[in-house]
């Protein structure tokens, strides 16, 4: 459904081996390719996005390489995925560099209710930050809704 470029999967992938290693040990783009088997020139220019945008420092020399230079407790996955995806719209015509106006614009039953879905989701994106998405339990541990942001609660469940 909502898919994420490779940049902004990388991008996860770094920021979480080096909240994993601490914030002061720097980590060279070779180290985080080697580890998640990534191709390194690729990563290169995220780390390189990564660092223009404020989210890393760049350390040189022997053992330089990058390490996070915001605070990732209050840095969003919202503000992330900023840097590489867009748009985060769900539809072309929520999209604020939508190419085309709608032709159906005028007649639309689904642009309100979608508007507010995409909103909801660009909610718990932007409550979601860094340090409570890599804290949180591995895959196979379900994970309430309302467990990785407050801004919005899970539903109640549905009876039978």
């Amino acid at each position: 459904m909502i898919r994420l470029s490779r940049k902004s999967e990388y991008a996860l992938l770094a920021l979480a081996y080096l909240h994993a290693n601490g914030r002061e040990r720097a980590a060279s783009a070779r180290d985080i390719a080697g580890h998640y088997r990534l191709p390194s020139a690729l990563l290169a220019k995220v780390l390189q996005a990564l660092k223009q945008s404020g989210v890393l420092s760049s350390v040189k020399g022997v053992s330089g390489g990058y390490r996070v230079e915001r605070d990732l407790g209050t840095l969003s996955l919202y503000e992330v995925l900023g840097i590489f995806e867009e748009d985060t719209a769900l539809v072309d015509c929520l999209a604020h560099a939508s190419p085309t106006p709608c032709v159906q614009l005028d007649c639309c039953a689904i642009r309100d209710p979608i508007a507010a879905l995409n909103e909801a989701i660009q909610d718990q994106l932007r409550g979601l930050t860094m340090a409570a998405l890599f804290d949180t339990p591995p895959a196979n541990a379900r994970v309430a809704v309302g467990r990785l942001t407050r801004t919005v609660r899970a539903p109640a469940p549905l009876e039978a």
